[in-house]
């Protein structure tokens, strides 16, 4: 028993420098900057503070023989590296942990020296050496493994706990090494882009006058004497002696443009303006005197090849410009037309639209333009029809077929199309035009229409329509022999995934399939109700048990398929209502049994629930607060409630958090945990971000009017928030108005954000930290945190999140995340906040960590304003423990 507890203690003392081997060694990832020291200093940490025997790390070599050289290490043995030999190729000499960590990129370890057979080649070497155990940690640097972190040990240590942190720690190495080769290569490039900042100074000018002539061709406001006119003016400006150059412009058709003194002289440049085959004009170049330079080329190569370019778009410009007035011609003869007119260029961009093309797509002219037909794509044809499409007009030849388009309000239509390819006078294709007649009315007499107006277009089972109306005659013919019958309603889980990943059309005939399967399955009939859900009525015996037959159906629809040879697999949810026990209408069996499908999707996948009165009571009520939160909206029904922030060294209010709160008039108050979900599945939680950063602006002014001076005021941001280009001038204008400077304002974004959103969100971040506002990181230690994220953006704050507050007193692993917290945000400069401080114990544990910032119901919960105004002013400034 003594034996137990002695082998205990000394595996937490292991844990304990492991715990510290993994600190030590963040703290040297981030302060070391020198990658072979950086080696160095990683190796000293295991064997003086980890307490390994040796320690040493070697990087794979791309040799013949796949040798691992020895970058660094640590110990008294440095001689043992001499005797052995190490390679990660497949041989003997490859199949110690070092050679298989490498080539496994996992973790490897010999803990039995003596008796691993796979060690046999180094065992007489490591044994004379004294060691025991060997463990191997693979260097993963931009997702290649560059070598590995090797520890040896006189006793068997490598326990999975002690493996995790020696992870970790190989992790951080491995980032410390990108980060440092990172920075390298950066200052490598910033001293190779000053050296070429001169040559790119030259090259600015030129560029600019490119992108003008390139910008202004857009310019509608202006007419092609007008772009011709500015063209021969800032044609100059790009020269090399700008103040001795003039220029002219010259097209045939239109005349001269000259800038002021422009003059014949010996030192000219000249290039054609060229449409197809044709000379239209010339552009020219000259300097009114003598150009200082040292030998006979008064024009540079440059310079000659940058007219060039400047004539081939003025001939663009040209040609772009006569074709825009051709069309506002054919547009006046097209505009009163019956049928639908559309215009575009070779790549499909719509270039004009007529007035009856606006009345039959429900798309007005300027929402159109710009954009390309496949607005009114519908789902309804497959990729090959319009592959035909484009095959046909893209030779030359006239396109005429019925398509079925879909409206703005999302209105199938029939349209008989007919698309002609459009040649300029040199035989170059150049627009499409497209005539369609709508054959919607038509067809609505014919079968086929009849046919859609009972069945699902694309499925070709019954619609929801003739499922009810289907279900309504049964009851109605067989009322007095029907003792039970049953409506299921299916609903395919994550189907969404399929059409974002695969395409519309792939989804469409999964769609299919599913039909197909579910119609086998139950052998009956199968309605499609919605974009990936159908149903089906049991009566008789099968619907007084309906379970068996609801298990094959999904069973049956969870069944492997493919798509692009991917093997897929779709799991479905159902719901079940009972006649007459729920309802003796189909409409509302039909109803209740989706409801029970939802509340039957919430809860797994592969499940079914019959339906019960409570859902329908939670679905009201869902449906009355998603009522009730667009109401407080408009009406502003929102409020703040303030919680102070106190450093607990000086005893003072460090800032205060904003949090909203929702108490509808005449109703108990609402928890943010249930509206602001709410909100977020509506798309309306910016409006609310929106209201929080105006009136947190407001409040803190009207706070520091009232002489209760505060540092700081925070508020959260909500991911839609983060991701709004107008986040920055939202805040500023918030400042503004209430006459606050951006250090006054701190953004709390969470953790989990960050991770999830950081590319998305990442300029954003950039503009925040140019205003100045400061930027917490809250819930810190709950995500899978990252040093990446931290070092790629200063955050002004770091708050720990209150589980760990609550169980660090009870829990080891809790204590030793709320202390590395703590020491990282230290390291790195940043201030850490304590969330959920309770008790005044918690205090005393911080305290002690050298956490000075808490914040919690110790010192006081979250007030509304004039109640934290008064708590501000009789502020008792003692929570020592």
């Amino acid at each position: 028993m003594g034996l137990d507890k002695d082998q205990g203690a000394s595996r937490q003392q292991r844990l304990e420098r492991t715990l510290r081997t993994l600190s030590n060694g963040l703290s040297a990832v981030i302060h070391i900057t020198d990658e072979q020291k950086l080696l160095e200093e990683i190796c000293r940490i295991a064997v003086n503070t980890g307490g390994y025997a040796f320690a040493w790390i070697g990087y794979a070599q791309d040799d013949a023989a796949r040798t691992v050289r020895p970058m660094a290490h640590a110990g008294f043995h440095a001689g043992y590296l001499q005797e052995i030999t190490v390679s990660w190729a497949e041989d003997a000499l490859g199949q110690g942990p070092v050679g298989r960590a490498i080539r496994s990129r996992s973790p490897e370890f010999s803990r039995q020296i003596a008796s691993d057979q796979l060690f046999a080649p180094w065992r007489k070497t490591a044994l004379k050496h004294g060691f025991q155990a060997v463990g191997a940690l693979p260097l993963l640097v931009e997702g290649s493994v560059l070598g590995s972190l090797n520890l040896y040990s006189r006793l068997d240590t490598f326990d999975q706990e002690e493996i995790e942190l020696l992870t970790s720690l190989a992790d951080n190495l491995a980032f410390g090494i990108q980060a440092i080769r990172i920075r390298i290569q950066r200052d490598e490039q910033e001293a190779l882009m000053r050296n070429n900042q001169q040559l790119l100074q030259e090259r600015v000018k030129e560029l600019d006058l490119l992108l003008s002539i390139s910008q202004i061709r857009n310019q509608e406001d202006l007419s092609l004497l007008e772009i011709l006119e500015w063209i021969a003016k800032v044609l100059p400006s790009a020269w090399r002696f700008p103040e001795l150059a003039a220029a002219r412009v010259a097209v045939y058709e239109y005349g001269e443009f000259k800038t002021d003194g422009f003059r014949p002289s010996p030192y000219s440049l000249k290039s054609v303006l060229q449409a197809g085959d044709r000379d239209i004009g010339e552009i020219e170049v000259v300097y009114l005197e003598e150009p200082p330079v040292q030998d006979n080329s008064v024009f540079l190569p440059e310079e000659k090849d940058l007219l060039q370019s400047v004539s081939a778009q003025t001939a663009d410009i040209v040609q772009h410009c006569q074709t825009v007035v051709e069309l506002r011609k054919l547009s006046g003869a097209l505009e009163q037309a019956a049928d639908t007119v559309v215009i575009t260029d070779t790549e499909g961009k719509i270039e004009y639209v007529n007035h009856a093309f606006e009345e039959v797509t429900g798309y007005p002219r300027a929402e159109a333009l710009g954009r390309k037909p496949n607005i009114l794509k519908s789902g309804q044809h497959p990729p090959e029809f319009y592959t035909h499409m484009w095959e046909t007009i893209l030779k030359g030849e006239v396109y005429r077929d019925t398509v079925i388009n879909r409206t703005r309000d999302g209105t199938l239509y029939y349209e008989q199309k007919t698309i002609s390819p459009l040649f300029d006078q040199q035989g170059r294709l150049t627009h499409f035009l497209a005539t369609g007649k709508d054959l919607t009315e038509q067809l609505r007499t014919e079968s086929r229409l009849q046919y859609l107006t009972r069945n699902d277009a694309l499925t070709g089972l019954m619609n929801q329509k003739e499922f009810i109306r289907h279900v309504d005659q049964v009851l109605r013919d067989e009322a007095s022999r029907i003792e039970s019958l049953a409506v299921v309603a299916i609903g395919l889980d994550s189907f969404k995934f399929v059409n974002e990943t695969f395409g519309r059309y792939q989804g469409d005939q999964v769609l299919k399939m599913m039909g197909e399967r579910l119609s086998r399955a139950v052998d009956m009939p199968v309605a499609r109700i919605g974009s990936d859900e159908f149903c089906f009525m049991l009566k008789g015996k099968a619907a007084k048990q309906p379970e068996a037959i609801v298990y094959e159906s999904l069973d049956a629809l969870a069944q492997p398929f493919s798509i692009q040879e991917e093997e897929l697999v779709l799991t479905a949810s159902a719901g079940i209502s009972c006649y007459p026990l729920d309802s003796r209408e189909g409409l509302v069996l039909l109803q209740k049994a989706e409801t029970a499908m939802s509340r039957a999707k919430t809860s797994g996948i592969q499940r079914f629930e019959f339906y019960t009165p409570d859902m329908q009571v939670n679905s009201v009520h869902r449906l009355r607060l998603n009522k009730a939160l667009l109401e407080a909206l408009e009406k502003s029904q929102f409020s703040l409630y303030f919680q102070p922030q106190i450093d607990l060294t000086s005893n003072l209010i460090s800032g205060v958090e904003a949090l909203v709160r929702w108490e509808p008039p005449g109703l108990p108050a609402v928890s943010p945990q249930e509206f602001i979900p709410l909100l977020e599945d509506m798309g309306r939680i910016s409006e609310l971000g929106d209201f929080v950063i105006q009136e947190a602006c407001d409040a803190y002014q009207r706070i520091n009017k009232a002489g209760l001076d505060l540092p700081q005021i925070s508020i959260n941001l909500a991911a839609p928030q983060l991701e709004d280009p107008l986040l920055v001038r939202k805040l500023t204008r918030a400042l503004d108005r209430a006459g606050l400077e951006a250090h006054n304002l701190e953004l709390e974004i969470t953790e989990s954000l960050l991770i999830s959103q950081f590319e998305k969100v990442q300029d954003n971040l950039a503009e925040l930290r140019k205003l100045g506002t400061g930027v917490a990181l809250d819930d810190f230690g709950t995500g899978y945190s990252s040093l990446q994220y931290l070092t790629r953006y200063p955050f002004s704050k770091l708050k720990i999140d209150k589980a760990f507050i609550w169980s660090m007193a009870l829990n080891s692993k809790d204590y030793e995340v709320v202390k590395a917290i703590i020491s990282l945000g230290h390291s790195l400069g940043i201030r850490v906040v304590a969330e959920g401080v309770e008790k005044k114990k918690h205090v005393q544990v911080l305290l002690d960590l050298g956490c000075r910032y808490c914040q919690g119901y110790l010192f006081s919960p979250p007030l509304e304003e004039k109640a934290f105004m008064s708590y501000v002013k009789t502020f008792t400034r003692d929570f020592s423990p």
